[in-house]
């Protein structure tokens, strides 16, 4: 990327990971140590390129939300790198409510995805819907910070290439997430600087 980078095309690269595999502090903490932090060490040295831990964290994952939040913690003890959240809501409430699927609440949801530390956390959920964007308002209403929205992750293009599966455009995505916030005081976002759309390699 940095060979091709143009001039004012910043570029942040984020290591993910996910919720359905070694959950656990001890786990994140030789991943912060012996990957994102190693990246960003030598990510540091080129204009414009920035290297952020990433997460995808999802209530349908085997890692429940104890053993969630409790490797969100590891990473913001073993890192100053950013953490991107890029999971899901499933079950939350579009409205009224604070259930979400497996025994998780929206302040669950909240707290994994910028209410533990909403200065180094920034939140690209899925957008795949309608619905799903109204969860996320939900979810950003109920803590002290409202959380930090960089925009929208979709899975347009991999689901034309898998054909079997379905998700708005990335645009769609990221129009409909700041719309949905910006009708809340609460929730309302000046900016938006993100679009992350998945393809299969």
């Amino acid at each position: 990327y940095r060979g091709g980078q143009k001039a004012r095309a910043p570029m942040m690269l984020a290591i993910g990971t996910n919720n359905d595999g070694q959950v656990s502090r001890r786990a994140v903490r030789a991943w912060a140590n012996r990957v994102v932090d190693p990246v960003r060490a030598y990510a540091a040295r080129f204009h414009g390129v920035r290297v952020a831990g990433a997460d995808d964290i999802e209530p349908g994952f085997t890692g429940g939300v104890s053993a969630s939040r409790a490797w969100l913690r590891g990473y913001l003890s073993a890192t100053r790198a950013t953490f991107v959240f890029n999971g899901s809501a499933d079950g939350c409430p579009t409205g009224v409510g604070s259930r979400c699927n497996n025994g998780w609440t929206v302040r669950d949801l909240h707290f994994l995805s910028g209410g533990a530390a909403p200065t180094q956390i920034i939140s690209l959920p899925q957008i795949y819907n309608t619905a799903m964007p109204l969860q996320w308002r939900v979810i950003s209403a109920v803590g002290a910070h409202k959380v930090r929205f960089g925009g929208p992750l979709t899975e347009y293009t991999a689901c034309r290439q898998a054909r079997s599966c379905s998700s708005a455009s990335n645009l769609s995505a990221w129009s409909m997430l700041f719309h949905a916030l910006a009708q809340r005081p609460r929730t309302a976002q000046r900016a938006m600087p993100y679009g992350t759309d998945l393809r299969i390699n």
